[in-house]
């Protein structure tokens, strides 16, 4: 049996104890002339316990098998960024982050620099965003951003624009 077959039949087994212990729980066994025993909640929790254990004993044995014919073996391509002269970079137009380099240096020189290294990601969002997005400009961009219409057929323009805003908003 495969290990994808053993975990379709513990989630079975699990499925079916779960039926089992709410009609227990219920007091509605339809057939009480059954020769099945009664089982007590202790069993019923070890029963449970068991198959649970099994399906992910057999999960794990899957994840670890690597003649799995259904795992994804071809490597997967990172995309390389291409090389671009200064001029190509500036056609983008990029951000413009003046006097940023002399704003960190005076952010880093009290504190030091290693100190200044160790900031997480979330605390460096927050100086730039205090440094270069004024609260009066962003107020102003989320109006726009919450009163954008297309003007005539010009959707480019729309989308365009929409997607500046919807980063900052």
């Amino acid at each position: 049996m495969g290990h994808n077959d053993e975990i379709v039949l513990a989630r079975v087994r699990m499925s079916t104890l779960e039926m089992i212990i709410k009609d227990i729980q219920n007091g509605s066994q339809e057939d009480t002339n059954t020769a099945t025993p009664a089982m007590n909640q202790a069993a019923i929790r070890k029963l449970v316990a068991d198959s649970v254990a099994a399906a992910l004993e057999a999960q794990a044995a899957t994840m670890a098998n690597t003649d799995n014919t259904n795992r994804n073996t071809e490597q997967r391509e990172t995309p390389v960024a291409r090389k671009c002269s200064y001029k190509e970079f500036m056609s983008c137009q990029p951000f413009n982050f003046k006097e940023a380099l002399s704003w960190w240096n005076s952010f880093a020189q009290p504190i030091g620099i290693e100190e200044a290294y160790k900031i997480t990601w979330s605390e460096f969002k927050k100086l730039l965003i205090k440094k270069y997005c004024p609260r009066t400009e962003v107020k102003k961009m989320e109006d726009e951003f919450y009163n954008l219409t297309v003007k005539g057929n010009d959707l480019k323009t729309y989308i365009r624009r929409f997607q500046e805003l919807a980063v900052y908003a």
